[in-house]
């Protein structure tokens, strides 16, 4: 018919992919999910999918650079927002709880990056590194100004670090609280860890 052109030739874009592997990741599992079914969940053909990603493995690597960019994004906007160091390290950490509660694609990983192998993995694992020091840097100086008092600063900011990354197991967005409020809460509570006046 003139004018009604198929759901599945129409230009898909690279956000509506991503979208649409999340949920199947998610659901299925990574391994258990064909090109096929993200291109049908996209609602695109698969020649399509290609013109945006050259494969699965690409969409998930995608994926995950999307979140670590939130990532950063959080730690400099802390730098840009304050020079207090104890308001920096409570952005970060707000920001930090916030992609691990409203990002599901940080749930897709296990602890040592799989699915994701190679030089990829090497690079994310270097992000990662880069972004703990960005975050003990500010920690540091708020030691060396008094702000914070803390023996060991990579110790503790692992410690935090890890309670932000594991927020994705039991926050439930339909709860009584959002994740913008749980994350206010469990920041407050996580900085007062590191020895704050407010403590």
């Amino acid at each position: 018919m003139r004018g009604v052109r198929d759901p599945a030739a129409r230009s898909t874009g690279r956000e509506e992919i991503l979208s649409a592997a999340v949920e199947l990741f998610a659901a299925k599992g990574y391994s258990r999910v064909s090109i096929r079914e993200l291109a049908a969940r996209a609602g695109c053909s698969t020649s399509n999918l290609y013109h945006h990603f050259p494969s699965k493995y690409a969409i998930c690597v995608a994926l995950i650079e999307g979140a670590m960019d939130q990532h950063f994004a959080g730690l400099q906007e802390a730098m840009e927002r304050s020079d207090d160091a104890v308001e920096q390290l409570r952005h970060v950490l707000c920001n930090h709880l916030v992609v691990h509660m409203t990002r599901p694609e940080v749930r897709l990983l296990d602890g040592d990056l799989h699915p994701v192998t190679g030089a990829e993995r090497d690079r994310f694992i270097a992000e990662r590194d880069r972004y703990e020091r960005g975050v003990r840097a500010i920690v540091e100086r708020g030691v060396e100004t008094g702000a914070m008092r803390v023996r060991d600063p990579a110790l503790a900011v692992r410690g935090a670090m890890g309670a932000c990354t594991s927020v994705d197991r039991w926050f439930d967005p339909r709860g009584p609280l959002t994740a913008a409020e749980v994350a206010d809460r469990m920041a407050d509570y996580l900085v007062a860890g590191f020895g704050t006046a407010a403590a």
